[in-house]
């Protein structure tokens, strides 16, 4: 298996460009209840907050306790984004990478693979499982 280190920030490159007021959302919490990887970074399970920006492609997230955050740039993406607030994540034996928000007003963003992620995909040779975690709006 491929080795990665603990990073405090993870940026993801953004696919695509424009969509001018997709995901600058409301806020949402989430227990999360594995370590997980997003964008290269691996975060600790726990409560996560992920903060929308004023720029639709990019949120932010960090751990309750503030031991862990990243800021991700993904793709802003409404298919299946209505319904309730989750997460998505690509399942590879015990990896988890996060691949989808979802806020549930619909909007959702897509996160592209990161070069880490496709590796491991790579190495798998299966296509991934997904897992969905429920969010909770904050207002």
């Amino acid at each position: 298996m491929i080795k990665h280190g603990s990073v405090v920030l993870a940026l993801v490159l953004a696919v695509t460009l424009g969509a001018s007021a997709a995901f600058a959302g409301p806020d949402l919490k989430a227990n999360i209840p594995f370590d997980f990887v997003v964008g290269g970074a691996t975060l600790a399970a726990g409560n996560y907050y992920f903060k929308a920006t004023s720029t639709p492609q990019v949120f932010l997230l960090r751990s309750e306790d503030g031991k862990h955050s990243a800021m991700v740039l993904g793709r802003v993406d409404s298919m299946d984004a209505l319904g309730n607030p989750r997460l998505v994540f690509n399942r590879y034996d015990s990896l988890y990478c996060l691949s989808r928000v979802w806020t549930g007003e619909g909007n959702g963003l897509a996160i592209p693979p990161s070069k880490f992620e496709r590796e491991v995909a790579r190495e798998a040779r299966v296509a991934a499982p997904t897992t969905s975690i429920a969010a909770v709006l904050v207002r």
